[in-house]
């Protein structure tokens, strides 16, 4: 008798998170605690069973929810399940003892991460399953039950298997199936395993995420944050998650409302435990836990079934050990779920009602989302999924047969619409299995050839007349045909050999409405002993009420308990079954290389007294290419072989192993093949199994012929080369690299090796850790880099060479090259705009840059191209610098004198490669400065006899840009004077007045003539002085001012003689001193003049020695020796720039350069000019000339005297006037505003 343990559901493969509403009253599970109501829990796992010490998280969950339990671990980082099972079949080991010495109520057991996810016929897959086999049955013997931990896939794929896991959604789907497949193989009909969906909470997020329209993977979304750095282990939000799984899982309690040990925002709490939640009591996924395991209503429940699509199967809780019962299979519509046939069909009722086994499998989702059963063509594989439910439901009823008591003898399939369309192909595919199938609202195929003859079960066609869905009187869906309702009876009537026509056998009143509208119609006289009715629904549509279960139950009466009802298994007429055996038994084990084959021969006999015409043919799900000499030569399409009765027959054929191709087929996995005789007499089939098992093969490639690479001189380049495994197990690649040829010949004295030195270059291979245990097909990369000689130009040809560690004779290889690549480039640029303005005849200092950008030494030349006006000095013209340095350059701009203002000066610097290419060139513009200044040429004076006086000057415009010039005369006294401006169409005349005029637009070197006059007055009463000032000045620099004054001396007129009064005493004595004087006058001036110069001249010398060591000292302070060239030279040495040495140019001593600066720069004369200060005192003397006149006339007799002075030589044109004195005083300059150009301590000074 089988256990009362519970199978686990296969979750449907990406469907997708529907959050499950569940309080935790009704989340609360009906299993009672162990024994002493404590849960003792042991994990078997690694790192991710380790990480944040999952178990102790699964016990904080159990406390918080008031669960009494105790959670242990024991883990090894990468443990496998096999490498636990080594341990635990070890006697004195940890793991050994706490199975054989401790209670556990449950032992879960996690794989390594990547290993479940790999293909069932990979060795690792296959080790890890026996070890779960193993482990389970230790765990068995300690009287616990096993749950298995359904691990996630890494966050972005499995690089190093991106072949197999090339994403999250296909590891996760690769891992829940090996997860499933781990459980099928450890279950049995007494003992079931579990599995702790936490992958499937995974993905619940991730399916979530993307409903939204967001990305799973984003860093900072839930799903990102599951993961730890490296995107495969968890982060603490992931072992929460988990330990919420794992709780729920053993408990049944829901984890929402529980606090968390870590901490987390409420909000990423809540989402994680309705995650958990989401798969634990969602239903629809199908999944079985420890809690589900009672009975209901006087019904157990089990899932069996391959875990891609378990199905439910109930039976009576009073079953007793060996009793067979009948196995009704209910199919569901498409669209439908197997919930929807409980109610429609009412079979759990049935199950304890009529006492039979109920099984309710489910379809394939297609594209929409619906279910659907793969029937005859016309319904309902409308997406062409090619789905094989045949084999599906057939292993189903196997899997109750076998371990479930279920009658193989009385087997029915009732199915609805799409789930009736599916009980005919059954009928058509595996009538051998099937006692009866109830078709209802479906239909058989349109052309009835399409239906293969494998038994004849009982066939009820039961229909509406006025079904709108699927025709009572047939039609087609998406173009393909299927027959009416009483057609397909009729089609099954005649291969059957019974009546052709229907008769009416009775009525039945199915939908409850107290009148028999059901007709029931049957064929009758069946030769092969099975039964065929039409029901025929009157008036009834597509989907009918049957109430209490009236359609299952008549059909159920009908094909076992009635008294017309045949035990059939597939058509047997009571007549001597059919009795074919094949003379080897399964089990058999075939070694063949890949590429290779191997020829096979069996018998088989027929053992009946009769003679037997059995359909053979070769099963095998491997599409190997298979041959015999029978029938078209494909074994899989069969033949027909007539056996007398005990007669034996050989049968030969061969199968051929193909060669590998992407790791396929994988060494050590073994390849099924099944030969099928099934007998046309009652359709009975016996079969021989056997298996093919791959042998090693190993090789090796070049996954890509590597990318030539390029690389400075004196550098390295690392060039990448895949090489993958071709082989069809683990191995481990070797590679090695050697110098060869550029036509590939080896370069004598050099084995393949990890690295060598030739002509300067240095090859190593990198990395080599990745070409280490490569899994089939898969992939490894190394690195070779490459070292160059500092030369500008090379190539290295390199033969790299790889091969697996299985096959050294087989070897890949590739030729690489690399080249040095000499790239010449330089910059050159001006480092400042010092000299953007300068003066006509003046000279500046500048410097530019040039940088050899390149990834070479080279030499460079400066080559100029200067306007006609502007003369260059430099320090150096030939440079050699290494690659990236850099050196700054010292030049002197000489402008030629007398250039007009604003004139453009550009000069052009062009690098230049010592081989005569251009590497770039730097411009700059040098702008004619404006300089405004006037000279006078010469002046006169003269005086008519009528007492008119005229002054004339010239003044010459000595600047550099056309100048005006303002005139005022003005006068002390009242009398006539005036101003007579030059007139010429040279410039023009602007505010003449009598006293004032503006000449504009006077040309560079351009003499003016004025004239000023005045009329001396007559009949003076008294003696006075005549003062008569000009005063000139620019008009675009109106601080260059001249200001001549002329004095005369007025003598009063003698009075009339009518006016002449008595001469008096005193006019008698002063006639009488007057006398005196002018008779001794000039000796009386010689003693008084010699007596009063000697002291005079004593001051004067005492004065003006004074004076001029006084003004040694202020010009000395003032003045700074002019820079040398050697001077500002030096300065750019100073620079902190690593300069290469370069070529010598040709050099000229201090005084040379000076003279030839000087010969070069002087376009005239230079006259001598006083400094400020000087003309400052002057200015001072003239201003206050009554306070001074003393000092003055002490200068002028000094000078006299000592025969030193020297006139002005602006004023040595004047002409003296036979008059008085007159004076012209240049007024000093204002201080102009500095600009652009402004002087520094560093410029060269040549006023000096």
């Amino acid at each position: 008798m089988r256990g009362r343990a519970l199978l686990l559901v296969l979750p449907l493969l990406l469907m997708s998170w529907a959050p499950v509403t569940m309080s935790l009253e009704e989340a609360r599970p009906t299993r009672e605690a162990a024994e002493d109501g404590t849960y003792d829990v042991l994990m078997l796992g690694n790192s991710y069973t380790s990480q944040n010490s999952l178990s102790s998280r699964v016990q904080a969950l159990f406390d918080a929810s008031g669960t009494s339990a105790s959670v242990s671990d024991l883990t090894g980082g990468g443990m496998k399940l096999y490498q636990h099972a080594d341990n635990a079949e070890s006697s004195g080991n940890q793991w050994n003892t706490a199975l054989t010495t401790n209670q556990y109520e449950f032992v879960i057991l996690q794989d390594q991460s990547q290993v479940p996810s790999f293909p069932t016929t990979e060795s690792m897959w296959q080790n890890s399953k026996n070890g779960a086999i193993r482990l389970d049955s230790m765990i068995e013997t300690a009287g616990a039950e096993t749950i298995f931990f359904m691990t996630w896939g890494y966050r972005d794929g499995d690089s190093n298997n991106a072949w197999l896991n090339p994403d999250y959604p296909t590891m996760q789907a690769n891992l829940e199936s090996g997860y499933n497949m781990y459980a099928e193989n450890i279950t049995t009909a007494e003992r079931t395993p579990y599995i702790a969906p936490v992958g499937l909470a995974y993905k619940a997020i991730y399916d979530d995420i993307v409903a939204d329209g967001g990305t799973p993977t984003d860093q900072g979304t839930l799903f990102y944050n599951l993961y730890s750095s490296d995107g495969s282990h968890p982060s603490t939000y992931g072992t929460y998650l988990a330990a919420c799984v794992m709780h729920s899982t053993i408990t049944g309690f829901s984890s929402i409302g529980l606090p968390d040990p870590f901490g987390f925002d409420e909000n990423v709490r809540l989402q994680l435990q309705e995650a958990a939640d989401s798969v634990i009591f969602d239903e629809s996924l199908g999944y079985n836990y420890p809690w589900q395991n009672e009975a209901e209503d006087g019904r157990e429940i089990v899932m069996i079934g391959p875990f891609s699509r378990q199905a439910e199967l109930q039976y009576p809780s009073d079953q007793t050990e060996d009793e067979l019962l009948p196995l009704v299979i209910a199919l569901h519509g498409f669209s439908d779920t197997p919930e929807y046939v409980y109610d429609y069909f009412q079979g759990p009722n049935s199950v304890t009602e009529n006492r039979h086994l109920l099984l309710t499998p489910i379809g394939t989702e297609n594209p929409e989302g619906k279910y659907f059963w793969n029937g005859p063509p016309a319904c309902c594989d409308f997406y062409n999924q090619n789905i094989d439910d045949v084999g599906y439901l057939s292993s189903l009823i196997d899997t109750a047969v076998n371990h479930w008591d279920a009658d193989p003898e009385r087997v029915m399939l009732i199915g609805h619409s799409n789930g009736g369309f599916m009980s005919h192909r059954m009928a058509c595919d595996a009538g051998n299995k099937i006692h009866t199938i109830v078709n209802f609202a479906g239909a058989t195929y349109g052309d009835f050839n399409q239906c293969n003859l494998t038994g004849y079960p009982n066939i009820i066609n039961a229909h509406g007349t006025v079904d709108s869905t699927v025709d009572y009187n047939g039609g087609e869906f998406v173009g393909e045909p299927y027959a009416s309702s009483p057609g397909g009876a009729a089609f099954w009537a005649e291969r059957s050999g019974c009546d052709e026509f229907s008769t009416l056998a009775g009525t039945l009143d199915l939908v409850g409405t107290e009148a028999n509208e059901t007709q029931q119609q049957e064929h009758l006289n069946c030769i092969q002993g099975n039964r065929v009715a039409h029901w025929k629904l009157v008036n009834e549509g597509h989907v009918p009420i049957f109430p209490e279960g009236s359609l299952i139950n008549a059909a159920f009466d009908w094909a076992f308990n009635s008294d017309d009802a045949q035990s059939t298994n597939g058509g047997d007429n009571g007549s001597e079954p059919s009795n074919l055996w094949f003379g080897s038994s399964d089990g058999t084990n075939v070694l063949i290389e890949p590429g290779g084959g191997s020829g096979f021969t069996v018998n088989i006999t027929n053992n009946a007294s009769f003679t037997d015409i059995a359909d053979i043919h070769i099963q095998t799900n491997t599409g190997w290419n298979m041959s015999w000499n029978y029938g078209d030569g494909d074994p899989a399409n069969g033949y027909t072989l007539q056996m007398d009765s005990d007669s034996l027959h050989w049968i030969q054929f061969a199968i051929s192993v193909p060669e590998i191709s992407m790791g396929q087929p994988l060494a050590g996995s073994k390849h099924s093949f099944t030969i099928i005789a099934t007998s046309q007499h009652d359709g009975n089939s016996t079969t021989w199994t056997f298996t093919v098992e791959v042998l090693p093969w190993n090789g090796v490639e070049v996954a890509a012929q590597p990318e030539n690479a390029t690389l400075d001189p004196g550098t390295e380049v690392r060039v990448p080369v895949t090489v993958r495994n071709l082989g069809n197990e683990e191995k481990s690649m070797g590679v090695r690299v050697r110098p060869v040829s550029a036509e590939g010949v080896p370069i004598p004295g050099y084995d393949p090796a990890i690295s060598f030195i030739h002509n300067g270059w240095a090859i190593e291979i990198w990395e080599l850790y990745d070409v280490l245990d490569l899994g089939p097909y898969q992939t490894g990369t190394v690195q070779l880099e490459f070292h160059a000689p500092n030369l500008p130009a090379g190539t290295m040809w390199v033969e790299f060479s790889t091969w697996s560690s299985g096959a050294s004779q087989q070897i890949s290889t590739a030729i690489i090259e690399v080249n040095i690549v000499r790239e010449r480039s330089a910059t050159i640029e001006f480092l400042n705009e010092d000299c953007a303005l300068m003066d006509a005849g003046d000279l500046c200092t500048s410097e530019f840059r040039i940088q050899n950008t390149g990834n070479y030494l080279d030499d460079y030349e400066i080559e100029w191209e200067l306007p006609e006006s502007l003369e260059l000095q430099e320090s150096q013209t030939l440079f050699s610098l290494e690659r990236g340095m850099s050196t700054d350059v010292g030049i002197i701009y000489v402008v030629e004198g007398g250039l007009p203002a604003g004139l453009e000066l550009s000069p052009t610097l062009r690098l230049m490669t010592a081989d005569g290419i251009e590497m770039g060139s730097a411009s700059s513009t040098i702008e004619i400065a404006t300089l405004c200044d006037w000279e006078i040429q010469s002046n006169t004076i003269t005086m008519d006899d009528m007492d008119n006086i005229t002054l004339m000057y010239t003044f010459r415009n000595i600047g550099n840009i056309a100048d005006g010039l303002d005139v005022t005369l003005s006068t002390n006294i009242f009398t006539e004077y005036g101003l007579i401006p030059p007139f010429s169409e040279e410039w023009e005349i602007g505010d003449w007045e009598p006293n004032h005029f503006i000449l504009h637009d006077i040309a560079p070197n351009t003499n003016v003539t004025f004239t000023a006059w005045m009329q001396l007055p007559r009949n003076q009463e008294l003696d006075q002085t005549a003062e008569i000032t000009v005063e000139m000045r620019s008009t675009l620099e109106p601080s260059i001012i001249f200001t001549n004054r002329t004095e005369y001396e007025i003598l009063a007129e003698y009075w009339p003689s009518e006016n002449i009064e008595e001469e008096s005493k005193w006019d008698v004595f002063v006639d009488s001193v007057q006398l005196f004087w002018n008779n001794w006058n000039q000796i009386l001036i010689s003693i008084i003049v010699t007596m009063v110069g000697a002291v005079v001249l004593h001051r004067a010398v005492v004065y003006r020695q004074r004076r001029d060591t006084e003004w040694a000292q202020l010009i000395a302070s003032r003045h700074t020796e002019p820079e040398k060239v050697e001077d500002w030279m030096g300065k750019f040495s100073e620079k902190n720039v690593q300069t290469p040495q370069a070529p010598i140019s040709s050099e000229m001593d201090a005084e040379a350069f000076k003279l030839a600066f000087q010969m070069g720069s002087e376009s005239k004369p230079k006259r001598e000019a006083p400094t400020d200060d000087i003309m400052q005192a002057a200015n001072t003397v003239f201003e206050h000339h009554d306070e001074k006149a003393d000092y003055e006339a002490i200068e002028n007799l000094t000078d006299v005297l000592l025969d030193v002075s020297k006139p002005h030589e602006a004023n040595e044109a004047l002409t003296p006037a036979e008059s008085k004195p007159t004076r012209t005083i240049r007024h000093p300059r204002k201080k102009a505003t500095k600009t652009m150009r402004d002087s520094t301590d560093d410029d060269i000074d040549l006023d000096l």
